[in-house]
C-alpha cells in the first residue's frame, strides 16, 4: 500500500501494515534499506504464528504494546505478528485497521487502528493510533510509530541523531563492543534516550537531508526515544526506532495516542525543530521571566556545610562571599547545604532542620546579603524520601506508587526487559519519589516554601523540577496518573508565582527542562551543557527563544566560558570545588568582571534577537551563532582556545560593515565577499553587530 504526494512516499506492507519504505521524492533518497538476507533468530520465531514468520523481517515494525499479566511482568505484543490488516484511503488519510492482536498465536483481546494523514502540501505525515483494550489487563506502554530497516555499518553512515539531550552517531554506539547493550535472550542491542531533558523531537540527517520524528502532545507526559539493532551482530546495524509512550489503558477502555509526525527534509536538525515550533507556538507561551534576570552574567555557587556534614563556610561567612562576588559583577548566590534535603544529609533531620543558633545565623546573613542587593537561594529537593530519615513514616504515604502490588517506585516504569527502561535507579538506597500530584503534597511543600522564604531567600532553587514517572496510587486523590502529572506541573508554576509576588524581579531556577515545565520556571540548570553531555543547549535555545541555560564553570573550564557566554547562558561559577571565593582564582574573577561589562553592551542583542544558531553563517576557527532582530543581525563569536586566533565568519546575506564588540574594544570592521575576518583573544567572545 502506498501513501504519497509530490514530496514524500510511504510504503506499507500489505501483510502486516508496517512501514517498509520512506522516500524523499525531491531528492530520490530512500531511508529504509534493510538487507533481506539478514534474518532474526529463526529458532525463536518458529514458535510464532505463520503470519509472524512471513513478516518478521527487519523492516516490519510499527506498534509494540507492553502489559502485565499473571505470568508476565511486561508482555510484549507486536502489530506485525497479527495478520493482514484492512487498508482504507479517504482523501489524504490512510486508515490501517488490524485484526485482533496475537501473542504467540493466541488472541489477546486488543485491537488497534492507525490513521496516517499526508496533506498534499506537506513533507510530513501525521500518525495517530487508537487502542481498544478488551483484554483483562491494563496496557501500560506503547512504542509508536515503530520504524525499522535502516541498514549500515557505523563507518558507512553520515546519519547524526539530534535530540534535546545530545547529538550522536547511534550506529557507532550500537556497534561499540565495549558497551553493554543487553544483547541476550531475544533482546537486541538497545539504547534508550530520555526521559530527562527530552523534548519530543528527533532529527536524523547528514546535514543536507534527513528525517524528522516528532511527538505532538500538549498534555504533560514523559518522552523516551528507543533505538534497537535488529541484527545479532554489531558490525552491521539494522536500526529501528520508536517513541515509547506510557499510557495506562485499563481493561474495557480505549485510548487515542497523541499524534506523531514522520517527515523528510532537505537540511539539518533546524528544519525538524521549525516543524515542531510551528505546532508548538499555536498553544505554548513562555514564562514571564524578568528582563533583569536575562541581563545578568553569572551566579555563584558555594557550599556551606556539605552533604557529609563537613563545614566549608559558615552562614556568617556568606556576606563576605557576596561582597567578594559583587566586586566582579555577580549579585546572585546559591548555597548548597545538607539541611535543604532529607536524602543527602549525614543525619536523619528534616528540611532546614538545624540548631537554633545556626538558623539565626543564616537569617542574619540573609538579611545582610539582601540589603547589599544580592539574591540568595538554596537548592531544595522535595522529591526524594529515604527510609533511614526520621520523617519517612509520615511522608511515605505521599510516595509514587507503581504498577505492582502498591509498591513505591523511584525511577521510570517497571523493572521489565520489555519496558522503556530496564531498571529503577535509586532503589539500592531505599529511595522513593514523592508524588507531586497527591492531595497531601501541597501542604507539605508549602511548609518548606514558607520556611525557605522565612529564612530569607527571595529566589527559589528547585532540585529535580520535572516529572518523569507516573503514580498509580489509589489513595492520593488524583483520578489518574495523568491528573497527577497535571497537578505536578501546575505546582511548578505556582512556585514561580509566589516568588514573583514577594519580589517581581526574583526568579526560580531548576534542572531537567522539558516541554511542560519550561513555561513554569525561569532558569534551567545542568552540569553537562558542554559538548551535549546531558543536554543540548543549542536546541533548547533554538526552540524556546526565552530559554536561559545555567552553565556550570570553574577554574578548570576556561575553554567553554566564551561559548557559554555567546549562547546567552547564565554562568554558574564555582571555585575550589564550590569551596572557595571567586577572588581565590584571580584569572576567573577578572574574566567574569570583564564579561559582566560586555554583557551590558550586548544584552539587547542577546535578549531581543531571535537565536538562529549556526544558520546563515559559516565560521572558521571559532564557534559562531546568529541572533536576528527587527533591525539588526548580531553574530556571537567564541574563541575557546588558550591563544589568540584569527577567525572568519562568512554570511549567507549581504553585508559590508559591522561593529565588533569585545571585552576590551568596540570598533567598526569591514566585510569582504560577505566575510568578516577578526582576531579574538584567548578564551574570549566577540559580537559583530550589523544594522
Amino acid at each position: 500500500m502506498i501513501l504519497e504526494n509530490k514530496y514524500v512516499r510511504f510504503e506499507f506492507c500489505d501483510k502486516c501494515g508496517s512501514i517498509t519504505q520512506i522516500e524523499n521524492k525531491t531528492t530520490g533518497k530512500k531511508y529504509l534499506n534493510y538487507n533481506p538476507n539478514e534474518t532474526p533468530n529463526n529458532n525463536y520465531w518458529k514458535k510464532l504464528s505463520p503470519q509472524a514468520l512471513k513478516c518478521d523481517n527487519l523492516s516490519h515494525r510499527f506498534v509494540k504494546l507492553t502489559l502485565p499479566t499473571e505470568d508476565h511482568i511486561g508482555k510484549p505484543i507486536y502489530s506485525h505478528h497479527t495478520g493482514n490488516p484492512i487498508f482504507t484511503k479517504t482523501g489524504d488519510t490512510l486508515n490501517i485497521s488490524f485484526p485482533e492482536l496475537i501473542y504467540r498465536g493466541e488472541k489477546t483481546g486488543i485491537f488497534i487502528n492507525i490513521d496516517v494523514t499526508l496533506s498534499q502540501d506537506s513533507k510530513e505525515a501525521i500518525f495517530e493510533l487508537h487502542i481498544d483494550n478488551k483484554s483483562p489487563y491494563m496496557i501500560y506502554e506503547v512504542w509508536f510509530p515503530y520504524i525499522g530497516g535502516r541498514y549500515f555499518s557505523y563507518t558507512e553512515t553520515k546519519d547524526i541523531i539530534t535530540t534535546s539531550l545530545n547529538q550522536r552517531n547511534i550506529y557507532k554506539e550500537l556497534y561499540d563492543k565495549s558497551r553493554s547493550t543487553h544483547t541476550f535472550g531475544n533482546h537486541h542491542s538497545r539504547i534508550n534516550i530520555g526521559p530527562e531533558y527530552m523534548l519530543p523531537i528527533m532529527d536524523m540527517s547528514d546535514g543536507k537531508e534527513g528525517l524528522s520524528f516528532c511527538k505532538y502532545q500538549k498534555e504533560p507526559s514523559p518522552t523516551i526515544l528507543m533505538f534497537e539493532n535488529s541484527l545479532y551482530t554489531r558490525d552491521k546495524i539494522c536500526l529501528t526506532w520508536a517513541w515509547c509512550h506510557q499510557i495506562f489503558v485499563k481493561s474495557g477502555t480505549g485510548f487515542d495516542l497523541a499524534p506523531c509526525g514522520v517527515g523528510v527534509h532537505e537540511g539539518d536538525w533546524h528544519i525538524t525543530c521549525d516543524r515542531f515550533k510551528k505546532w508548538l507556538y499555536t498553544w505554548w507561551s513562555p514564562c514571564d521571566t524578568p528582563r533583569e534576570l536575562k541581563e545578568k552574567v553569572a551566579l555563584f555557587h558555594t557550599t556551606t556545610h556539605g552533604f557529609s556534614g563537613e563545614p566549608i563556610f559558615e552562614f556568617k561567612d556568606l556576606p563576605m562571599v557576596a561582597k567578594d562576588c559583587q566586586k566582579y559583577g555577580i549579585n546572585d548566590i546559591i548555597i548548597w547545604d545538607y539541611t535543604t534535603s532529607i536524602y543527602l544529609r549525614p543525619d536523619k533531620g528534616d528540611f532546614w532542620e538545624m540548631s537554633k543558633e545556626r538558623e539565626e545565623e543564616f537569617k542574619k546573613a540573609a538579611k545582610e546579603i539582601k540589603d547589599m542587593g544580592v539574591y540568595l537561594s538554596a537548592f531544595i529537593n522535595f522529591r526524594l524520601l529515604v527510609k533511614y530519615n526520621k520523617t519517612y513514616k509520615e511522608r511515605h504515604k505521599l510516595a509514587q506508587i507503581g504498577l505492582y502490588d502498591d509498591i513505591p517506585t523511584y525511577g521510570f516504569g517497571p523493572c521489565s526487559m520489555d519496558g522503556g527502561k530496564y531498571i529503577e535507579p535509586g532503589m539500592e538506597m531505599g529511595s522513593e519519589a514523592i508524588c507531586y500530584g497527591s492531595d497531601g503534597f501541597l501542604d507539605y511543600a508549602q511548609k518548606i516554601i514558607d520556611k525557605t522564604f522565612e529564612m530569607g531567600c527571595d529566589v527559589f532553587a528547585l532540585d529535580q523540577g520535572a516529572e518523569w514517572c507516573f503514580c498509580l496510587s489509589k489513595e492520593h486523590g488524583h483520578k489518574s496518573p495523568w491528573e497527577a502529572w497535571e497537578r505536578s506541573y501546575k505546582w511548578f508554576g505556582d512556585i514561580t508565582k509566589q516568588v514573583r509576588k514577594r519580589n517581581p524581579k526574583a526568579y526560580t531556577v531548576s534542572e531537567v527542562p522539558d516541554l511542560y515545565n519550561l513555561n513554569k520556571l525561569d532558569m534551567w540548570w545542568d552540569w553537562g551543557w558542554r559538548d551535549c553531555e546531558s543536554g543540548n543547549l543549542r536546541l533548547f535555545k533554538y526552540v524556546f527563544q526565552n530559554f536561559i541555560g545555567v552553565w556550570g564553570v570553574d577554574e578548570n573550564q576556561y575553554e567553554i566560558i566564551a561559548d557559554a557566554f555567546a549562547l546567552g547562558a547564565m554562568l554558574a561559577v564555582a571555585t575550589k570545588g564550590m569551596n572557595g571565593k571567586l577572588s581565590d582564582v584571580p584569572y576567573l574573577a577578572k574574566k567574569i568582571k570583564s564579561l559582566s561589562v560586555l554583557k551590558d553592551k550586548v544584552k539587547d542583542y542577546l535578549i531581543d534577537g531571535e537565536f538562529l544558531d549556526t544558520q546563515f553563517i559559516e565560521a572558521n576557527n571559532c564557534n559562531a551563532y546568529l541572533y536576528r532582530g527587527k533591525d539588526f543581525n548580531c553574530i556571537a563569536v567564541a574563541n575557546n582556545k588558550g591563544e589568540s586566533r584569527e577567525v572568519s565568519i562568512k554570511c549567507d546575506f549581504d553585508v559590508k560593515t559591522g561593529t565588533l564588540i569585545t571585552e576590551n574594544s568596540e570598533i567598526t570592521i569591514s566585510a569582504e565577499d560577505n566575510t568578516f575576518k577578526i582576531t579574538l583573544p584567548p578564551y574570549s567572545p566577540g559580537f559583530i553587530v550589523i544594522k
